[in-house]
């Protein structure tokens, strides 16, 4: 099902080059709808970066029990006392998407938006996943909180520009 060019890496570098293969085969990182005009990243992901990764000595990058090693070396004189012996995050994604909650409901108010006045997200599909989240219930929230996250900034840009163009 998948090819075994990964077979060619140094047997060390296996593991992490297979998990590299599987993610761009399965095409995880790609855009879950298509979104013209819109650039769709992921800024861990860029080429250059994940060839230095690959490139370092795996115990310099993580080592057992410390999971992130490197990262957490380089950016230990930023991080609170508090934080750097963290291993985790917690339950951080059920407080993050309830959060969203309010501002599904203000969407699903308003009954305009600017993602759907582009042509870039279906009217009937969002009203639906608006509702589904404002009730708590499962509507891909990942995606969802992309298109928030598009649909605010936009709001904002918009009120930006009119306030530039009033001011002028």
């Amino acid at each position: 099902m998948f090819s075994n060019e990964w077979m060619d890496a140094p047997p060390w570098r296996r593991r992490h080059v297979r998990a590299l293969t599987m993610t761009r085969e399965l095409r995880l990182l790609e855009a879950p709808e298509p979104m013209d005009g819109l650039d769709y990243g992921h800024p861990f992901m860029h080429r250059p970066l994940v060839e230095f990764l690959l490139s370092a000595p795996a115990d310099v990058v993580c080592r057992p029990g410390e999971p992130r090693r490197l990262m957490r070396r380089a950016l230990s004189a930023m991080w609170p006392v508090a934080l750097r012996g963290r291993r985790s995050k917690g339950l951080f994604n059920s407080a993050y998407f309830k959060a969203f909650r309010p501002l599904a409901v203000s969407l699903l108010q308003a009954r305009r938006w600017c993602v759907v006045e582009r042509g870039w997200i279906d009217r009937e599909s969002l009203a639906s996943r608006l509702e589904r989240l404002s009730r708590g219930l499962e509507c891909n929230q990942q995606q969802l909180r992309q298109i928030l996250l598009l649909e605010y900034w936009l709001r904002n840009r918009g009120s930006w520009n009119s306030t530039i163009s009033q001011a002028s």
